[in-house]
């Protein structure tokens, strides 16, 4: 049963454990009501360790309500590259704020960050989780930096005041962590952000064994605030997304995003927000190393791709350097379907793109084996295997019980003859067109 809990009433309880900080905690914070704490940052006056004085919640009172009606669990997957997107099942763990984080989350599995383990984190608003300490620094840097630790599927500066909520939910080898449809500082409403991230031990194998790290994307809207310089959510500071150890040395870069579009400039670059989009990203941090291995993304790189002989099928993989300096060369192999002959283009996005149409010598089951290989030391790949069902386009006139839905709209009232059935107000006497 789905446990319905306003976490925002329990703050009614007077709780007094306070899970917020707008910096890491390692000076003594001074509180400040929230109204008087986003003037001075709206207007870049923000002094150094202070917080909102309202936001207050006992984390742990929370979890004891939560796990008598059923715990933490996983929820519905839907949506997303993969469908990696999971639908929370549990309350909101936190508040409406701007800059605040949980209190600290204990995980009962040990989550490897190029060689450092942590059995314990914070899950930050402002689109990132921190293992040594809460982190409320609403500016983005890029990575590597050396000065702290931290995971970051979307590090902008979140301001749930005005519309989102943010969850996260643990299981024995995973834990996940949602940001759904929360908006910009100064509490702005009009563009809203998606996404997720999921850690696990490497062993759990909805994101694949021997990863441990995965961000999901659905409709991802703006990236910036007024106090990182941002208009409308856009401009000023870039959001960065990556994984960053604090030596310099272990780290992951995906992108930094400052505008709207869907171009890509590469991990260093500044690329268009939109380009995340029903996306997704898999990877390891298990080895520290100063190569990282390239990360796959694209629209088939998961699922079975059923297509009818006749019917043509774009196909495009995409293989990014998580270094600036790397050129990444794409190769396939698709030795049933010689048909597909696709471009590669090497580059930080090493691309695989072409078009499949398949014949009736086609028919059954083939597999498409895509491959990036940076220029490292040493050279590393990542591998994607998709696999491919072709089956015969149906002939309407036999009443066919498959259909391609890759093609053109039929009319099949004009197709087939007749007319539709009368409608009522308030009824329908039968099934009609659409």
């Amino acid at each position: 049963m789905k446990v319905m809990i306003d976490i925002r009433s329990l703050l009614l309880l007077g709780a007094s454990v306070a899970a917020f900080a707008a910096a890491a905690q390692t000076e003594p914070q001074t509180e400040i009501p929230w109204q008087e704490y986003a003037n001075l940052k709206a207007h870049g006056e923000l002094p150094a360790n202070v917080r909102p004085s309202e936001v207050h919640i006992d984390q742990a009172q929370v979890d004891s309500i939560v796990q008598a009606n059923g715990g933490w669990q996983r929820g519905g997957g839907n949506g997303g590259l993969c469908g990696l997107w999971q639908d929370p099942n549990t309350p909101p763990a936190i508040p409406g704020n701007d800059d605040g984080s949980s209190s600290v989350i204990n995980l009962p599995f040990s989550f490897d960050l190029y060689g450092t383990t942590y059995t314990q984190l914070y899950m930050n608003n402002n689109g990132n989780v921190t293992f040594d300490a809460s982190y409320g620094t609403f500016s983005a840097t890029p990575f590597p930096n050396t000065t702290f630790v931290m995971v970051a599927p979307f590090w902008a500066d979140v301001d749930t005041w005005g519309t989102g909520d943010i969850y996260y939910s643990i299981t024995p080898t995973a834990a996940y962590f949602n940001w759904v449809a929360v908006g910009y500082f100064p509490s702005m409403t009009d563009k809203v952000n998606t996404f997720q991230l999921i850690l696990t031990d490497a062993t759990d194998p909805f994101i694949g064994v021997g990863n441990n790290v995965a961000f999901t994307y659905l409709d991802m809207q703006w990236t910036t605030g007024s106090a990182s310089g941002g208009t409308n959510g856009f401009g000023g500071t870039a959001a960065v997304v990556g994984a960053n150890l604090g030596d310099g040395v272990g780290y992951i870069s995906i992108g930094k995003f400052d505008h709207e579009g869907v171009d890509y400039a590469g991990p260093n670059g500044i690329s268009g927000v939109s380009w995340l989009d029903d996306k997704s990203f898999v990877f390891s941090t298990l080895t520290p190393t100063a190569n990282i291995t390239p990360i796959v993304e694209g629209n088939f790189v998961c699922d079975t791709i059923v297509l009818c002989t006749g019917v043509a099928q774009d196909i495009e993989v995409n293989f990014l350097a998580p270094e600036s300096d790397q050129i990444i060369t794409p190769s396939f192999s698709a030795p049933d379907l010689p048909q597909f002959n696709p471009t590669l283009t090497s580059g930080v996005n090493g691309t695989i793109s072409g078009v499949l149409v398949p014949n009736m010598g086609n028919l059954g089951f083939h597999t498409i084996t895509f491959t990036g290989t940076d220029d490292g030391t040493p050279n590393l790949s990542q591998t994607a295997i998709v696999v491919v069902q072709v089956i015969a386009s149906p002939d309407l006139g036999n009443s066919a019980a498959v259909y391609c839905d890759s093609d053109a709209p039929v009319d099949m009232l004009t197709l087939l003859g007749g007319s539709p059935s009368p409608v009522e107000f308030g009824r329908i006497h039968s099934p009609t067109t659409r």
